[in-house]
Order: structure tokens, then sequence, then C-alpha cells
């Protein structure tokens, strides 16, 4: 059984009876971004986190971020959670 969307997101539950869910934006709200923070950005953190590996490993991931960045030229790095993402 198909739902319509109205006013949010429609799904259906284990029974397969229709639920609706309001989601943020369905409710008109948008999310905000978190204020940026002064520091370094998420490549100069994960640069530093290549370089304290210092033995094999470092030369590995290094190689491997190079052709990662060459390869997906739009990709974004993310720093979260007090690691890379």
């Amino acid at each position: 059984m198909e739902g319509k969307r109205i006013d949010g997101a429609v799904g259906t539950n284990c029974r397969g009876k229709q639920r609706l869910k309001q989601t943020e934006a369905a409710k008109g709200e948008t999310m905000k971004k978190p204020a940026s923070k002064s520091g370094p950005n998420p490549s100069q953190l994960i640069a530093k986190q290549i370089a304290e590996l210092g033995d094999w490993r470092g030369a590995i991931y290094a190689r491997l971020r190079k052709l990662i960045i060459e390869a997906a030229l739009d990709m974004t790095e993310e720093w979260k959670w007090g690691t890379a993402v």
C-alpha cells in the first residue's frame, strides 16, 4: 500500500498500516549548521593524524589518501568525533 506525502514522510509499520513521521523539514524548520570553530580544518587534522603514525601505516595512509583525492576531486574530507570520517 502506497501512502501519499502529507506534511511529512509517510511509511508503513510492521503490520502494513500507514504511519506519518514528522520531519524537521515537514514542520517548516530548517537545520542549522554549527558555528564554525577556529583552528585547523579537517584536511590539516587528517594530515597531522597520518604524520603522527610515523611507521608503515602512515606511509600507506598518505599514499591512499593522495590517490583518493586525485580520483574524487569533488570529495570533502570531514572530521567528526575526534577522527577522520
